[in-house]
């Protein structure tokens, strides 16, 4: 297999272990696992910093080319180490996914499954652990080293307060449930990854946005009448077919299946098929057009699933008639500015 698309199937087998709670007991003491990086925004961090890292370990080599106007490393050059004369590539990619991987889901509580995963995959097959090059493999860590170090104070891990507020389209605490604790509340505070033409500032307020009464808003009605007849557990209008969307979804981090940004992953790689592979510029042949409106439908699922669950309203995803509302348009415009930067 080739050595990216190898290293991706370990980070992504990673984020399932991670989202898969179990007991052990070791020397007579039960250990829990705690997971790492869960859910779909801090999951979906790790995967970019492991990616990210085997992008900048294979195009820093002499002989590898960055697509037409793109540029050949995410970090600058004086971010990265100095490159060792005749390092082979699978030797750098392997050394940094099995760095950054490590680093970024170290053995929890005494577990040592996810150590043994990456033990096991590094010492798989010479034709993806950079086996015989350890001068390749040492370069490829340094460049891990270095996009975790540039991602450290990103503010991911701000543990502030969140005080829920009682006005007209703020978040409230669940009524059946409390003291439910709140999932990355200040998320939109962490410095992106790709910050050009940054979409936040491009969204429009979605329906009912502090109005003392938001179902007057037609569209916030719509949405919310759909909610409640689709997301109830019984007696509602869901179909079989729109369970089955649900429940394939999984909301954000289901037990032993990780997060959506997994799944788009795994959609992808069966989109190519079985004979993929990276070529010389690490575009993934055969070629997957990066453009948000291939995967529309795998997309519109996704959103259409929170409804489904009943946990979100539709325009909490994209609206239909407000093409400036919801996380479809604020996604799809940092997928175009990732784009744009690769040259793509």
């Amino acid at each position: 297999m080739d050595p990216i698309l190898y290293w991706n199937d370990v980070a992504l087998e990673l984020n399932r272990r991670d989202h898969t709670a179990f007991s052990k007991v070791v020397n007579g003491v039960t250990l829990n696992r705690i997971g790492r990086h869960t859910g779909p925004t801090r999951s979906a961090r790790a995967l970019a910093i492991i990616h990210l890292a085997m992008h900048d370990a294979y195009f820093a080599l002499p002989g590898t080319s960055a697509p037409k106007g793109g540029k050949k490393t995410y970090l600058p050059a004086a971010q990265l180490p100095p490159v060792p004369a005749g390092a082979r590539p699978e030797a750098a990619v392997a050394g940094a996914a099995f760095t950054a991987m490590k680093m970024l889901y170290p053995d929890p509580e005494g577990l040592r499954d996810h150590i043994e995963l990456l033990e096991a995959a590094f010492q798989s097959d010479p034709g993806v652990d950079g086996s015989g090059d350890v001068e390749g493999v040492a370069f490829g860590h340094l460049v891990a080293k270095a996009h975790l170090a540039a991602r450290a104070n990103d503010g991911s891990d701000n543990a502030a307060p969140f005080v829920v507020g009682m006005q007209p389209s703020h978040h409230e605490a669940d009524l059946l449930h409390p003291n439910q604790s709140f999932y990355g509340p200040y998320w939109g505070l962490v410095a992106p990854f790709f910050p050009q033409n940054a979409p936040a500032n491009q969204l429009d307020p979605p329906p009912g946005f502090e109005m003392p009464d938001p179902y007057a808003d037609p569209d916030y009605k719509k949405d919310f009448d759909e909610v409640v007849g689709k997301g109830r557990n019984t007696c509602g209008t869901r179909t079989l077919a729109e369970t089955r969307i649900g429940l394939f979804w999984a909301y954000d981090g289901a037990m032993k299946l990780g997060t959506p940004p997994r799944f788009y992953n795994i959609i992808v790689r069966h989109i190519v098929g079985a004979g993929a592979s990276v070529d010389s510029t690490g575009a993934l042949r055969p070629l997957v057009p990066m453009s948000f409106s291939t995967f529309s439908k795998m997309i519109e699922g996704n959103a259409r699933s929170r409804v489904y669950l009943g946990v979100h309203w539709l325009f909490n995803g994209f609206s239909p008639t407000r093409p400036k509302v919801g996380g479809v348009p604020l996604c799809k415009g940092v997928a175009d500015a990732a784009a744009a930067w690769g040259g793509l």
